[in-house]
Order: C-alpha cells, then sequence, then structure tokens
C-alpha cells in the first residue's frame, strides 16, 4: 500500500515541485494504490487547488485537512460508499469528480456550499429523491449520472 505521504513524495519526485507548493497535484493511479486518506498529509498542501486521487482503492473519505484553495477534487475509480468529511474544504470546493465509485446516496453533499460540478455517474445510486439534496446548493450547475441504476 502506498501511502498518502510517500505518493506526495513520489509526486514531487516525478514532477520536480514542490507539493506544497503546487496548485495541482497528481496522486491518481499509485503503485501498489493507496487505500487510505491521511488528513495531515493532505493539509500540507496549502495551495494546491486541484486533487487528483482518482484510481487508487480509497474506500472511504477522512478529513482533508486545511486545504484553503482545493477547488477541484478527483475522487473517481475508487471504492468510496459515502460522501463525507468534506466540511474542511467546502467553502471552497467547486468540483467534485467521484464517479466509478460505490455510492448510494448523496447524504453530506450539502455542506459544499460552492459546488457548482459533479461528476458521479457509474455508481450504484437508484432513488432519483437522492438528486433533490442537490437543492440547495445555490452555486449548482452541472451533474454526470450516466450508469446508476
Amino acid at each position: 500500500m502506498t501511502t498518502v505521504a510517500k505518493a506526495i513524495e513520489n509526486f514531487e519526485a516525478k514532477s520536480g515541485q514542490v507539493a506544497a507548493e503546487a496548485s495541482k497535484v497528481m496522486l491518481y493511479c499509485q503503485i501498489p494504490m493507496i487505500k487510505k486518506l491521511d488528513s495531515a498529509a493532505l493539509g500540507k498542501l496549502v495551495n494546491c487547488e486541484h486533487l487528483a486521487l482518482s484510481t487508487n482503492n480509497i474506500d472511504k473519505m477522512e478529513s482533508f485537512g486545511q486545504m484553503p484553495k482545493l477547488r477541484i477534487l478527483s475522487l473517481g475509480r475508487n471504492l468510496i460508499k459515502k460522501v463525507t468529511k468534506l466540511e474542511d474544504v467546502s467553502a471552497t470546493l467547486e468540483e467534485l469528480w467521484i464517479s466509478y465509485n460505490m455510492l448510494k446516496t448523496l447524504d453530506d453533499i450539502n455542506v459544499l456550499e460552492n459546488l457548482e460540478v459533479l461528476y458521479i455517474g457509474n455508481n450504484h445510486i437508484s432513488d432519483w429523491s437522492e438528486l433533490d439534496k442537490l437543492a440547495s446548493l445555490p452555486k449548482f450547475r452541472d451533474i454526470l449520472l450516466v450508469g446508476n441504476p
């Protein structure tokens, strides 16, 4: 298993960037895969606007720590069952890419007050009333739902 801290280290070695200074941090498709999020390691990414953690084996969302500039969060192709623990980034997060996971509900999505885009295709959302939870998001404008039952 690759830890988030190790994935950040790999990113720095491959990109030549200091992760704490980078606006786009790509931690996707780690070998071996990331299985668990680490808020302490993620919290060091203070300038990150786009965080890519897709194509790993993350099964649940943990706190994203203090990432004051995070606008785009990519968690597609993981094993996530529930959208949760996004309070720390709720003021800045505009796009959540979470297709190809195992989501059945959109509980706790309402904390994302600035969410504009939600890519949630190929999950397990079968109850259309789940979409009612998006009604309270004032800036919401785009959704991808294809591949849900």
